[in-house]
């Protein structure tokens, strides 16, 4: 169940496996876009048996249980077994690594959200710092997993991602950049105080992934919310920098964040239109 858990807001990081007394014979993707994934293996369930009734605790438990009736019926669920038919030999079990899953699990989970969602898709306040700036990657490794898929040939996960990007005559994804920039928006909100440096790393990061990237000031929301807090009280908070109290300074940094807030707000329910 890859694919969400019940529709929920959880993602099902295991695989299908087919083991036989121990050995891994057959493993399924750990993350993946598919519908449905089936894994097949050859299997001889004698030799399941054989070990059962090698255990002495197997033996015992069997012992105390009323016997089973058997009742013939002229039909076979399993396939006679044949010498030329070759059984599937033990593998050696796939880990991903921890990076891989930071990657791959929550991209795919969001990719499951968008296609159910019916949103146009994402907008993320991109500060440069390694919070959103993992969260940008991890958009980015969605975007490549599904122009992978389409490539692969999965037609369901193409019908959605032509969907959920608008295109049109024909088209769909070939490219994790071009599709990033259908529905991934991302936006730099600096201020006086911000660095050039987190300005620029956010700004290439967002043409790595492919995002449309916006950059804009908010200092003149901040004047104008610090000029009518002046004009009720009479007075004009400064920061610590300059002279201010800590709460003065802990007052306008909240107004900062929330500022951001309310402005991530608007530009997610507008830039799709």
């Amino acid at each position: 169940n890859h694919q969400g858990c019940d529709g929920g807001r959880l993602y099902y990081d295991g695989c299908a496996c087919v083991v036989v007394n121990g050995d891994v014979v057959a493993q399924g993707s750990q993350f993946s876009l598919k519908d449905v994934e089936m894994v097949v293996a050859q299997v001889d369930l004698d030799a399941v048996a054989s070990l059962r009734g090698s255990i002495s605790s197997f033996q015992e438990q069997a012992s105390c249980k009323p016997k089973v009736p058997a009742v013939s019926v002229p039909y076979k669920l399993c396939e006679s077994f044949k010498l030329q038919m070759l059984l599937s030999s033990p593998l050696k079990i796939q880990y991903h690594s921890p990076e891989e899953e930071i990657a791959f699990g929550p991209g795919c989970w969001l990719w499951d959200y968008l296609r159910r969602s019916g949103a146009s898709g994402f907008l993320l306040p991109l500060s440069g710092g390694a919070d959103s700036s993992s969260v940008a990657a991890i958009v980015g490794c969605m975007c490549q997993l599904v122009v992978k898929e389409v490539a692969n040939g999965d037609e369901q996960v193409k019908a959605d991602a032509i969907r959920i990007g608008h295109y049109t005559d024909g088209q769909f994804p070939t490219d994790s950049k071009e599709f990033a920039k259908r529905i991934f928006y991302t936006v730099y909100m600096g201020t006086e105080n911000s660095s050039d440096a987190t300005r620029n790393r956010a700004k290439i990061l967002a043409e790595e992934v492919g995002s449309w990237h916006l950059d804009v000031s908010i200092d003149g929301v901040i004047s104008a919310l610090l000029s009518l807090f002046q004009t009720l009280t009479g007075k004009r908070p400064r920061y610590k920098v300059d002279g201010g109290s800590n709460i003065e300074n802990l007052g306008l940094q909240n107004i900062q964040a929330r500022i951001r807030m309310v402005l991530a707000f608007m530009l997610a329910s507008l830039l799709p239109w």
